[in-house]
């Protein structure tokens, strides 16, 4: 098994636990792995009562880089939350530019 695999695994774990702390620690670092190929295992999080999960989900979309996870985020929607609307707001604008600077 390829390390990264296993840091997805593990940080997979950390989706399905009850503490929220885990739940936050895990999207983000998703996110910042870029593990894209979790994405459908993100997306639960999108409505949770806890904003400040959602706002971790919105900024590790972000990170992912990925067509599908600007998808994602455009899907989402605006947040009532301006924290969350803000993560939101910046994840799209720097998926854009991501995606922008791929395209030839």
């Amino acid at each position: 098994v390829s390390q990264s695999r296993y840091r997805a695994s593990v940080l997979l774990e950390a989706l399905d636990s009850t503490n929220a702390l885990l739940q936050e620690a895990g999207i983000m670092a998703l996110g910042e792995i870029g593990a894209i190929d979790v994405l459908d295992c993100l997306l639960p999080f999108a409505q949770p009562k806890d904003w400040i999960i959602r706002k971790h989900l919105a900024e590790g979309l972000g990170n992912l880089g990925e067509v599908r996870s600007q998808t994602a985020l455009k899907t989402l929607g605006s947040d009532s939350n301006p924290h969350v609307a803000e993560a939101l707001q910046q994840s799209l604008q720097h998926l854009e530019n991501s995606i922008e600077e791929t395209i030839p």
